[in-house]
């Protein structure tokens, strides 16, 4: 039971939930027993969470022996964000419990979409990190690693799904045709998703023919087909990089295969890429 900071709680279901003002946020936060540095980044984003009112009172601070010992990020967006955190806490007197704090692993975007009943949820996840990264104002890097794609918070995924109708098919071709052509699944799904996205309904199945008959199953290609030209030079790629590093990047598989697809489209004719 708080007598330090005169938390006050309410019941909410069953459960009892803390109510923590900022200036009480603060206090707690200056007061807190010694801990492993603040990630700023982390704190903006739970700020931006209680900001938007997207926060839920399901996340648990600790104390002991009155000062607090899990919850510093929580606290700080309180702080940062000027709203009141709200969630349960855990009172003990026993300073090596911090050892076993967030040692489980963490809710991702994956589980999210997989709890809403999403099919390949963990691409669906990469994909749509990878989309709002071509849609971004500075677009999709040459790169490779996290300036590839828009880190998105679990409490805005859904949000962010509702922007791509349909994209489920693009990832759902790409992720049950990858095995015959081993290319940055990703993108592979982005590129497929715009293509088939510009095009009229009557018009779909042949951004499949596209990429699944053609790209990754190599079926019907001749030496002047663009798609060889492209396949081939996807294939030097991974043969000419080193082992364990990254072949393709997802610039060259999205903006090369789009460059491909309107040689294709149109009928011309590319030996080379």
């Amino acid at each position: 039971m708080d007598t330090t900071y005169n938390i006050k709680t309410e019941m909410r279901d069953g459960n009892r939930i803390a109510i923590i003002p900022p200036t009480t946020a603060e206090k707690i936060f200056n007061e807190r027993v010694g801990n492993r540095p603040i990630h700023l980044s982390t704190a903006k984003l739970y700020a931006k969470a209680m900001e938007d009112g997207r926060w839920k009172p399901s996340s648990q601070i600790s104390f002991c022996n009155g000062r607090l010992d899990d919850g510093q990020h929580r606290m700080m967006a309180s702080i940062l964000s000027g709203c009141t955190f709200e969630g349960t806490i855990y009172y003990h007197d026993d300073p090596d419990t911090f050892a076993v704090f967030d040692i489980g692993k963490k809710r991702t975007n994956g589980d999210i979409l997989s709890k809403h009943g999403k099919k390949y949820a963990n691409s669906l996840s990469a994909c749509l990190q990878l989309m709002e990264k071509i849609n971004s104002s500075t677009g999709l890097p040459k790169g490779i690693g996290g300036n590839t794609r828009v880190i998105i918070p679990t409490y805005e995924i859904l949000d962010v799904l509702a922007k791509y109708p349909d994209i489920e098919y693009s990832v759902a071709q790409i992720h049950n045709n990858q095995k015959y052509f081993k290319i940055p699944p990703a993108s592979t799904a982005a590129l497929h998703y715009v293509i088939r996205n510009k095009l009229k309904k009557a018009d779909h199945a042949k951004v499949d023919t596209f990429i699944v008959d053609r790209l990754f199953k190599g079926l019907e290609l001749k030496e002047d087909d663009p798609v060889f030209a492209f396949r081939k030079h996807l294939l030097n790629l991974k043969r000419l990089c080193s082992p364990g590093a990254q072949a393709i990047t997802h610039h060259t598989m999205f903006f090369g295969g789009i460059a491909t697809w309107n040689k294709w489209i149109k009928n011309e004719k590319s030996k080379l890429f």
